[in-house]
């Protein structure tokens, strides 16, 4: 079918899976079209989130969140808390269990399903957790899977806010869960709708910068957005500066690198810490370890939602039979040791990558049902609380000497080293963007022959030389790579 035969071209492209995963992958492919004929829409979602999750791979799985398009779900929303998974949203005939803890589902415990579910969503256990709500609510999905009796319904045990359990029984329908818990309001004020970044004083001066994703929003292109919050940092001299990363699925990264770099610079000898949750994802795990690596950040929360070294820059598709998207990652990302690996390496993480090391939280706080509820932020109190000797927390490196060479020969150059590391790697991808950046540099075509043949000495050095001169230069390449991901955001 249609489907599976896409999912079959772009299986070499997709970089992230090793042998053993890509032979596991082929076989589920293979399995899927000798059953083509017999298998129920389920079972077919079923086997394409298998061939994703065979990766193990958090960047590489099916978009959960479309399942409710192509099968029927419960009329109610789940979360996960740091005591367990709550109803957050249910439709108004269920409107007496909004609020109640799932204790089991078809009588297993809700914790013993992430284990489970790790066998259709790839990547850390707490990826899973981040994406596994709307399976939960999906009778025929778990159906498929043999986890769930019926393919219409689901038993599930509650505990009622009281401490009351009540074994119930639900039907999927058609009803939309329009009843939302609504937590109070705490020391946070509400974002401004749909912008990127929330800025607020709070109390023992301290400044809170949520982001709420690596990409502009309605309060403008991102990177002018940050550079305000730098002049509002060097104008108001907070003491704790906390930098709010939870629920920030990422984005474009290079947007957030200038603002990394002069952090700690405008915060002076304020204390810096970053807020991490299991959704704290993608661009925003890079932003991360650059707050911590560059800027000496104290990272604070649960997460994040992958390990210091996974594969991103997944190719989407769109399945038009199943009414699926699936996104299979190409290229690689290690935030903790640095970009090594030139076969499958981002070409931007030759420029911008950081031994950052661990990024897991120094302090490993979440919040339960009920202190959410509260208005209660266990992390954000953590951090404007921490008395941590600053000795311990930054310990920025130097940075390189500036060059003299124009910026427009600096630009070119990058190009031209981008252009050699994809010739020896056989890297076309590396190969176009080298193009792109000697395009980029404004450069004339007899300027850009002579530029190659004043550097050929240079273009016979090694790959970790190459790759040093390019990190010479980046700051003068970075405004061009900004302003062109502005204009083509595709």
């Amino acid at each position: 079918m249609a489907d599976l035969e896409q999912i079959l071209a772009a299986l070499p492209r997709a970089m992230v899976y090793t042998p053993a995963a890509r032979i596991t992958a082929l076989e589920e492919v293979q399995r899927l079209h000798a059953q083509a004929g017999s298998l129920t829409k389920a079972q077919l979602l079923v086997g394409l989130a298998r061939i994703a999750a065979a990766a193990q791979d958090g960047h590489t799985n099916m978009d959960f969140g479309q399942l409710g398009d192509a099968l029927p779900q419960l009329p109610m929303r789940f979360t996960w808390f740091a005591d367990g998974l709550y109803i957050t949203a249910v439709s108004p005939a269920h409107a007496d269990w909004l609020g109640c803890q799932v204790m089991h589902l078809e009588d297993r415990p809700a914790e013993d399903w992430l284990p489970l579910l790790s066998a259709i969503i790839g990547g850390t256990v707490d990826r899973v957790r981040s994406l596994c709500a709307p399976v939960l609510i999906t009778p025929a999905f778990l159906h498929a899977l043999g986890w769930a009796a019926s393919a219409h319904q689901l038993r599930l045990l509650l505990r009622s806010p009281a401490g009351s359990l009540m074994p119930v029984q639900v039907d999927v329908g058609d009803e939309m869960p329009t009843l939302t818990l609504m937590p109070q309001i705490g020391l946070l004020e509400a974002p401004e709708t749909a912008a990127s970044v929330h800025v607020q004083a709070l109390p023992g001066k301290a400044l809170y910068v949520g982001l709420r994703q690596i990409g502009s929003g309605t309060d403008g292109p991102l990177p002018q957005v940050l550079e305000q919050v730098l002049r509002c940092i060097r104008d108001t001299r907070p003491e704790r500066l906390i930098v709010d990363l939870r629920g920030n699925g990422g984005g474009n990264y290079i947007l957030s690198w200038p603002f990394t770099q002069q952090l700690r610079e405008a915060a002076g000898n304020a204390r810096i810490y970053a807020l991490i949750d299991e959704g704290t994802f993608s661009a925003a795990i890079v932003m991360l370890a650059w707050l911590r690596y560059d800027a000496g950040a104290r990272v604070i929360g649960h997460g994040p939602g992958d390990t210091e070294q996974f594969f991103a820059e997944p190719l989407s598709l769109e399945l038009k039979t199943v009414k699926a998207r699936v996104f299979l990652a190409t290229q690689s990302h290690d935030w903790a040791t640095g970009c090594h690996d030139f076969r499958t390496c981002f070409w931007l993480n030759l420029l911008y990558a950081v031994p950052a090391g661990s990024l897991r939280p120094e302090v490993d706080v979440q919040g339960t049902w009920a202190e959410v509820m509260r208005g209660d932020d266990a992390a954000l109190q953590v951090a404007l609380m921490d008395d941590m000797p600053l000795r311990q927390l930054y310990n920025r490196p130097q940075q390189p000497t500036p060059s003299r060479m124009p910026e427009a020969q600096q630009v070119a150059l990058c190009g031209l080293l981008l252009i050699t590391l994809g010739h020896r790697h056989g890297r076309e991808d590396w190969l176009q963007l080298g193009n792109l950046i000697e395009r980029l540099s404004g450069m004339p075509f007899d300027e850009l022959t002579t530029l190659r043949l004043q550097h050929e000495e240079i273009l016979c050095r090694s790959d970790n030389s190459l790759v040093r001169i390019l990190r010479k230069y980046r700051a003068s390449l970075t405004p061009h790579v900004i302003a062109y991901s502005l204009a083509h955001p595709g």
